[in-house]
């Protein structure tokens, strides 16, 4: 593993922090450890090496409800909304390893918004628009 996924995550992923080993692995636990010591952002893996490279590729398709109807988002855009979300979540206090849940719609909205999330180290939750009140109120609280 070490002489195989070591370049390819060094060369393909842009770390935080560079891991020290690549696999560390208990057989008798069952326990396996990939890229120890090394930090990276989701997001930035997401969006960020994307849009360095080509931002006007095409990071999302949305195929609406309406037949036919849909909405291209290239990685600069999707950056974009990534970083004005994140900006507006930590004005709101929301920090790192906080819990964000959101009631929202499938779009690139929502996407850009779980991304934001990642981007500051929150965690997020989706939560499905059909639910009841009491639904709602005992999955946030969960």
């Amino acid at each position: 593993p070490e002489e195989f996924w070591g370049p390819i995550a060094r060369a393909r992923l842009r770390w935080d922090k560079e891991f020290t080993k690549v696999m560390d692995c208990n057989m008798e636990k069952g326990v396996f450890d990939w890229f120890i010591g090394g930090k990276l952002n989701a997001s930035v893996q997401c969006v960020d090496r994307h849009c360095e490279v080509d931002p006007d590729r095409i990071a999302l398709i949305w195929e609406q409800d309406e037949p036919g109807k849909e909405q291209r988002i290239t990685f600069r855009q999707l950056k974009e909304m990534v970083c004005k979300i994140a900006n507006v979540l930590k004005s709101e206090g929301v920090r790192k390893s906080d819990r964000v849940v959101m009631y929202i719609s499938i779009s690139p909205l929502a996407v850009a918004s779980m991304l934001a999330c990642a981007r500051i180290g929150a965690v997020h939750s989706v939560i499905f628009a059909g639910f009841s009140a009491e639904a709602l109120a005992s999955r946030i609280m969960d």
